[in-house]
């Protein structure tokens, strides 16, 4: 006779959610792929350890999921769209939660400028002691954490789609008038994280 099913926790707010509900907002968070392959492998685990039908199984994959995978904040929403990981509050030197509110609420009164905030982030990237006074913008701060993150991912992805070009030796100086610099999609998403 096979063992009954696993206590699982008391229905929460998460678990409410309806399985489409779950389903669009991981697909906004970017998590689809990653939620989709955590349920196959619990329904799986499911049937094999403790011999439920098929049916059960996807039940209780479907609610372990929903609690693996809550909503996630703005800020990991902002790093989930960038394809970073997330950081801990808790061992995060960036982290601003334990700010005073006045340093919080300086900056962000300054607006962003974006140009300005990453080549501050840029410039920033590597010093271990940083403090959020130094920081031009509540952006810039938020930008460095995300950078910090994947520096890698910072260099590649972000800032080589704002620096100017080198001019190659060979290139003459034009004497028509320059066009205003284009900005390009992951730039203008990287400003709505920004603006907030």
């Amino acid at each position: 006779m096979p063992a009954p099913p696993p206590k699982h926790p008391a229905p929460t707010a998460e678990m409410s959610e309806t399985r489409i509900a779950a389903t669009n907002r991981w697909q906004r968070e970017g998590r689809r792929a990653e939620t989709t392959l955590y349920r196959e492998d619990a329904t799986r685990r499911h049937r094999e350890q403790i011999g439920v039908s098929k049916a059960q199984a996807t039940d209780l994959a479907w609610e372990d999921t929903l609690v693996r995978f809550p909503a996630l904040t703005p800020a990991e929403m902002a790093a989930a769209k960038a394809g970073l990981p997330a950081s801990d509050p808790e061992t995060d030197p960036l982290d601003i939660s334990k700010q005073p509110a006045s340093r919080l609420k300086r900056l962000a009164a300054i607006p962003p400028d974006l140009d300005r905030d990453m080549l501050w982030v840029y410039a920033h990237l590597e010093l271990p002691d940083i403090q959020l006074e130094a920081a031009p913008s509540l952006g810039a701060w938020s930008l460095l954490r995300v950078a910090r993150a994947d520096p890698a991912k910072f260099m590649d992805r972000v800032f080589t789609r704002i620096k100017p070009a080198a001019p190659t030796p060979e290139a003459k100086p034009s004497t028509e008038p320059k066009e205003p610099r284009k900005r390009d999609e992951g730039l203008q998403e990287l400003r709505g994280m920004v603006d907030g």
